[in-house]
């Protein structure tokens, strides 16, 4: 079972981003790491990672992230928190909901406005 968390942004030479999260998003029974943008690395059994696959999030400025099954499929799905939308509008925050396929790769984002500047 994968659980959902949010977690608190982190600041690394003025840039904002996501505390990374490890869920494995691709049913191998190891651990993968999922990080603002939203990007994946895919766990390694010896415990490195894999070089990282980046999705588009539909919008920018991420402040937190999720995983889990948001819609009941048993896939892991990534849920990423941003403080403007894709073309920088900063007026309302966005949800991009990307859905799993089940193999660790993602659909298009699916967003949703916050409803308040965040």
């Amino acid at each position: 079972m994968i659980r959902a968390a949010f977690f608190h942004q982190i600041r690394h030479q003025d840039i904002s981003v996501a505390q990374p999260i490890l869920a494995d998003v691709n049913g191998d029974g190891r651990a993968d790491l999922i990080g603002s943008g939203p990007t994946v690395w895919f766990g390694n059994v010896d415990g490195t990672f894999q070089p990282g696959v980046s999705y588009g999030s539909g919008g920018q400025r991420p402040l937190s992230i999720a995983v889990a099954d948001v819609n009941g499929d048993g896939r892991s799905d990534i849920v990423q928190l941003s403080a403007c939308d894709s073309g920088g509008n900063c007026a309302n925050g966005v949800v991009g909901v990307l859905l799993g396929n089940g193999d660790g790769t993602f659909q298009t984002a699916l967003v949703f406005s916050a409803g308040l500047r965040i």
